[in-house]
């Protein structure tokens, strides 16, 4: 083989492990992964069906989320479907997600009208926090964490309305 073939095989050799990410996954990480689920209760009571859990991790920006269903349960979804990387996560919890008011070109929505009748920031008050007390809301005030251990992992959590 000539010298310009070798360059050009091995030029297009690199150019192809680096499109494919060497056989890894999209988020860059290497290591051993895992899959999450558990139940979330609230005072030892089922977490309303709807709300979610969010696990966010401290390095890499790996982030994965899952819907309570019934009786309080979960299961994370991680968006390549491979696994959460084995790392450590801080854990927030959301309220259920409200379905989007229709809009029809009769019946426009109006957003003003939308934005001034939600319970969000300086206007939500503790009484008004839902389902979910406010502490569990953010990672920077939970103080929930959870190690992603290679193969099935097991994580309840049994928050508390009062912190």
């Amino acid at each position: 083989m000539s010298n310009k073939f070798c360059t050009l095989l091995a030029v297009m050799s690199f150019a192809c492990l680096t499109i494919a990410g060497c056989g890894g996954r999209g988020d860059g990480y290497s290591g051993s992964r895992g899959q999450v689920n558990g139940k979330v209760t609230i005072d030892g009571q089922p977490l309303q069906k709807g709300c979610q859990i969010i696990f966010i991790s401290a390095t890499g920006g790996y982030t994965a989320a899952g819907v309570i269903g019934d009786g309080g349960a979960y299961k994370l979804e991680y968006p390549d479907g491979g696994g959460l990387p084995a790392v450590e996560y801080q854990i927030q919890f959301t309220a259920p997600i409200a379905a989007p008011v229709p809009s029809t070109p009769a019946a426009p929505v109006d957003p003003t009208k939308m934005a001034a009748s939600m319970k969000v920031g300086a206007k939500m008050k503790a009484a008004d926090e839902g389902p979910i007390p406010t502490k569990y809301q953010s990672t920077n005030s939970s103080t929930m964490s959870f190690v992603v251990k290679d193969g099935e992992n097991k994580a309840d959590f049994d928050l508390k309305k009062g912190g």
